[in-house]
């Protein structure tokens, strides 16, 4: 392509739009100085068509976002995004495991401290977190009080690889200890508890 059927395809603002967004898409760091250059228009034209591109990144079913590189000195389309949760996803998953009851507060508030932090982005973590905070504030632990996450992965191996394991449990009259080997089946939770199933 000559430079003037170069600068009559780029002055044109979709084909000049579709080039930069198909370079992002190919994974490369879009300089503004040196796209004006290239194109043959000015930054401001550019600065521009960097906006439209965010536009339409956020109002599609995309989930990658447009992000400045300041090290790079130019922008990048970041696909991380497409690995998290939404906001409506985290806060339905949030809600659900503090209805659940099913740990205690400790290992309740880590769970979500990791959700937030890790599912979704830095822009709408403080957002989630002001509306969680009241409902954990308030989070009522079953009376017995056990942290229970540290048994489920050594249970679900026992599981996996049919291991037969031994527990010692108190009846719930008297203070008579009892133990028991057992096969275990399946771990199950209903109504505010995790059940082990198994064969004695």
């Amino acid at each position: 392509m000559d430079e003037i059927q170069k600068e009559k395809k780029y002055h044109d603002k979709i084909n000049r739009t579709l080039y930069i967004y198909s370079e992002l898409l190919q994974g490369n760091v879009v300089e503004k100085s040196k796209l004006a250059e290239y194109t043959g228009v000015s930054e401001k034209s550019i600065q521009r068509d960097f906006e439209d591109i965010r536009n339409f990144l956020q109002e599609g079913e995309t989930k990658h976002q447009l992000k400045y590189d300041c090290h790079e000195n130019g922008y990048r389309l970041d696909k991380t995004a497409q690995l998290m949760l939404s906001t409506d996803e985290v806060l339905a998953v949030s809600k659900i495991l503090l209805e659940s009851r099913a740990f205690s507060k400790k290992e309740m508030r880590s769970i979500l401290d990791k959700l937030i932090g890790n599912c979704i982005s830095q822009d709408d973590r403080t957002a989630i977190s002001d509306m969680l905070n009241n409902e954990l504030f308030h989070y009522v632990e079953l009376r017995h009080h056990k942290e229970f996450l540290d048994k489920l992965t050594p249970l679900s191996q026992a599981i996996r690889e049919s291991h037969v394991i031994r527990i010692t449990y108190s009846k719930l009259k008297g203070n008579t200890t009892v133990e028991r080997r057992l096969e275990p089946l399946a771990i199950l939770f209903s109504e505010y508890y995790f059940y082990l199933v198994g064969f004695i």
